[in-house]
């Protein structure tokens, strides 16, 4: 347990500090990130399926950068402010996808495991793309969408005040800590709680079995 939460928060910081705080850059690396790890599950299983797993870590490496490659190009063709600004940035998916789903581990993939993986990686983007949200509006006046050619744009708050407030500090890389912080805390309350449930749900049923 202790091993996936240092492996979540060294993938969200490294993500929060190389991708710009609209909701666009992330929604774009998010949705690439889903697209890797689905793809290099799959090709993981074919790998074990041709027998060639003695070569698995090279092969996997190459399979996605090669999908990030392709995936790249899909987007400098459909927005390609997005992929020039994010640069290098948008490989850093394949190594995310590589550390959540243990592409390394000598071991076969089952479609459980498959399925735990990706609720793990669906509950990891919605906090990215929550961070991500609050630090457009709340730094910019804006949620941002990608577009053709460019960034579709909503204004929340029309009149943001200049230069540095409060607002700006929290879309800084600096305040995507502290919201990183704030989320921990609360995804720590909402497990005690979910825990104590349990445990008082337990205790009720021993009770109701001791009294038939």
């Amino acid at each position: 347990m202790t091993k996936n939460i240092f492996t979540y928060l060294s993938i969200l910081l490294m993500l929060l500090i190389a991708v710009p705080g609209r909701f666009a850059y992330g929604l774009c690396i998010l949705l690439i990130l889903l697209v890797v790890f689905l793809c290099g599950s799959f090709f993981k299983k074919l790998i074990y399926k041709f027998g060639i797993q003695d070569m698995q870590v090279v092969l996997i490496s190459i399979f996605l950068i090669a999908i990030t490659v392709i995936l790249r190009q899909i987007l400098i063709l459909f927005c390609p402010i997005i992929a020039l600004t994010m640069g290098y940035a948008i490989f850093l998916p394949a190594i995310s996808a590589f550390l959540l789903n243990s592409l390394y581990e000598r071991k076969r993939v089952s479609p459980v495991e498959i399925n735990n993986t990706m609720r793990q990686v669906l509950y990891f983007s919605g906090w990215m793309l929550l961070t991500f949200l609050v630090r457009d509006i709340i730094g910019f006046g804006t949620v941002t969408f990608p577009g053709y050619q460019d960034l579709a744009v909503i204004y929340i708050i029309k009149s943001m005040p200049s230069g540095v407030s409060a607002g700006t500090a929290l879309a800084s890389i600096p305040g995507s800590f502290f919201l990183i912080g704030i989320g921990i805390v609360i995804s720590s309350m909402l497990r005690d709680r979910s825990i104590k449930n349990n445990m008082v749900r337990n205790a009720q049923d021993e009770e109701l079995e001791n009294v038939e």
